[in-house]
């Protein structure tokens, strides 16, 4: 019994003529992709900073206690972005401009951990933003960076929070910082070839099945037919 590589390498020898130029068009279109011109990048981080003073009849919880604070800062993410805590990349130091993302923002908390554990042990949101243009990323990026900043003073101010009560923010660099991030042709003409290939293979496979069939249903017509003409003549 022949394996299922042997049964798809004799279909193809059997149809050249269908796979020959299906590989032939998907070779044009990867030799056609254009260079992805890339995408501008800009990150910012904003941490929590725990209060300056606290009045001699009222102790704030969050003064001497960071994991407080960095409960905060997810609240904060949350009414930001409106995701749950799980909804992060796998560790901080992934990009948003890897996720294919062409123009938007994201809110997370600073994630130490890895993809097999998640690890928040410190108050900082990190805000990035990807757009085409660097003035579309740099305008992203402070739209983002100013909701982090009201929700936090509105969450506090809704609470009765005194001024010398406040967790503060601070971000980090202070200016935006736009970066080029260039795209990758590679790796747009390894998907094309693989999904022109895909698509030869099918299409070569759906092609013999139908030939197949007419080939059989003429057959059987033609045994039918002559049956029918002996049948006749007898």
């Amino acid at each position: 019994m022949r394996s299922t590589i042997e049964l798809f390498v004799s279909t193809i020898l059997r149809r050249w003529y269908i796979t020959l130029p299906l590989v032939v068009i998907t070779g044009l279109l990867v030799m056609a992709t254009p260079r992805d011109p890339g995408t501008y990048w800009g990150r910012t981080d904003v941490y929590f900073l725990p209060p300056s003073g606290v009045g001699p009849d009222r102790q704030n919880v969050l003064q001497d206690a960071a994991t407080s604070i960095t409960y905060f800062a997810a609240a904060v993410e949350r009414k930001v972005v409106g995701h749950p805590i799980s909804g992060r990349l796998a560790s901080s130091d992934a990009g948003l401009y890897g996720t294919g993302l062409d123009r938007g923002y994201t809110v997370t908390l600073a994630n130490k951990g890895s993809q097999w554990g998640t690890n928040f042990n410190k108050p900082v949101l990190i805000v990035e933003a990807v757009a085409p243009d660097p003035e579309g990323a740099a305008a992203l990026l402070e739209e983002a960076v100013g909701r982090v900043y009201a929700a936090a003073d509105e969450a506090q101010r809704r609470t009765g929070t005194g001024d010398a009560e406040l967790i503060t923010l601070e971000r980090s660099p202070a200016s935006i910082e736009i970066s080029h991030v260039p795209g990758s042709r590679k790796r747009a003409q390894a998907a094309l070839l693989a999904l022109g290939l895909g698509a030869s293979l099918g299409l070569t496979l759906g092609a013999d099945w139908i030939l197949r069939t007419l080939a059989v249903r003429r057959q059987r017509r033609r045994h039918e037919a002559l049956d029918e003409l002996s049948g006749s003549t007898a």
